[in-house]
């Protein structure tokens, strides 16, 4: 079964990643960081292991793994400011023809009296270059630039992930490096407030990360400690922006769908050239003979009545149920039965027949004097006498499958057709 590809190392793509293989599906969770990496256990959440990947690529360099490596669905956990990776993914799965799946992040409903607002780091740093007193910026060092102004860069309590190339970047920038703070968060409310009690900040600057980002937790403490909160809004999320829990849905139906190709493929390996081919041809206004009046044509018949034709079911005893069906048909007349038993004159005006008695001779009977007619013929207990075989169908709206498994495995046959229909309605679900 192929992998499943995340991308983020968010606290979603981490969650995600190991719902996924704790179901038992193969994942692969896209880091951009080795330090990102690192931070995952060797068996993530228990029992449930998945393959983890480090490294930032570029969209030609995403679209390359797609295409070599076919993974049946692509999800972007990616941090809400990764716009341009995000921008990078949706591209490659569009240059490739792969699934993309967006996670959104739910926003903060913290209520935030006397904050101050910004649409980007350089208006949050410019207002306040304009105020007095410590910072603690918690926005790590992709947003340290915008604050590297004179008479702010030396008030600035950096907090950012514990790596070398953050270290150089920011003491190039200007920044005191006994100001650093590295640690990997999010922090706990109570961790927040000790670093403001020890830095004696006066503001603290954080983006509107959400819940998953640990945003509650600077709020409340800013809060409590009296300082002035600095916030940077987030962009927002895409319209087409699923949940979690969505995406676990979508993901695992992508994967049993892979399940499903792959078993065909199989199927169809083993069998070689002399398979059957899934010809689909209209059957409006076509008439369909059904000799048998037991489960098996009850069987047919319920299938039948799911499309545009007419179709007449002769024995000497028909199923009580098949009766139901008859009296409850929407269309009058779509419906016939013949209570009496099978001859050939009732081939007369039939486009296709099916044999399904429970005796072997009247099955082979019709058969034979189908043939003579040209008319051609299904067999219930005969798959290679038959012409032709009645699918397990599967419908959404104007789609329609059929599976069938030429009369070798009709129990596989309705598991995967029972497969495909869970993945429909939990796709309509979502």
């Amino acid at each position: 079964m192929a992998e499943i590809f995340i991308f983020g190392g968010t606290v979603e793509g981490r969650r995600l990643a190991g719902r996924l293989a704790g179901a038992g599906i193969p994942v692969r969770l896209f880091t951009a960081t080795e330090y990102g990496r690192d931070l995952l256990p060797k068996a993530s959440f228990g029992a449930a292991a998945f393959v983890v990947e480090a490294g930032r690529l570029s969209r030609i360099a995403m679209a390359a793994r797609f295409a070599g490596d076919a993974p049946p669905l692509v999800i972007d956990c990616t941090h809400p400011y990764a716009e341009e990776v995000s921008e990078n993914l949706r591209a490659a799965c569009a240059d490739t023809g792969h699934a993309y799946l967006r996670v959104g992040r739910a926003p903060s409903e913290e209520a935030l009296p006397g904050f101050s607002g910004f649409g980007t780091a350089e208006e949050a740093a410019a207002f306040l270059c304009r105020q007095e007193g410590g910072v603690l910026l918690t926005t790590g060092s992709k947003t340290a630039g915008a604050f590297a102004l004179p008479g702010l860069t030396d008030r600035v309590f950096l907090r950012m992930l514990p790596m070398a190339d953050n270290i150089k970047k920011c003491t190039a920038l200007g920044f005191d490096a006994h100001r650093f703070i590295l640690m990997q968060g999010p922090f706990s409310y109570e961790m927040n407030r000790a670093m403001i009690k020890d830095t004696g900040v006066r503001w603290l600057v954080t983006k509107e990360s959400g819940g998953a980002g640990g945003f509650a937790e600077k709020v409340a403490a800013a809060m409590d400690e009296g300082i002035g909160l600095v916030v940077i809004g987030r962009p927002p999320e895409p319209a087409d922006a699923v949940s979690e829990d969505a995406a676990f849905a979508r993901a695992a139906g992508a994967a049993d769908m892979t399940g499903v190709l792959a078993a065909i493929a199989r199927g169809a390996e083993g069998r070689g050239k002399d398979g059957f081919f899934p010809l689909f041809s209209r059957v409006r206004g076509k008439t369909f003979l059904v000799v048998g009046g037991g489960k098996v044509a009850l069987r047919r018949v319920r299938t039948l009545l799911g499309f545009d034709c007419r179709i007449r079911v002769r024995a000497p005893k028909i199923a009580p149920e098949i009766r139901a069906l008859g009296a409850a048909a929407s269309d009058e007349g779509q419906l016939a039965l013949e209570r009496c038993a099978w001859d050939e004159a009732s081939l007369a005006g039939v486009d296709y027949a099916t044999a399904a008695t429970d005796e072997a001779a009247v099955n082979r009977a019709v058969a034979e004097a189908c043939r003579r007619r040209g008319i051609p013929v299904s067999i219930a207990d005969d798959p290679g006498g038959s012409d032709w075989f009645f699918p397990a169908v599967v419908r959404d709206g104007p789609v329609v499958i059929g599976l069938t498994s030429g009369g070798e495995d009709h129990r596989r046959v309705a598991d995967t057709a029972a497969r495909l229909r869970r993945m429909l309605a939990e796709g309509e679900g979502k």
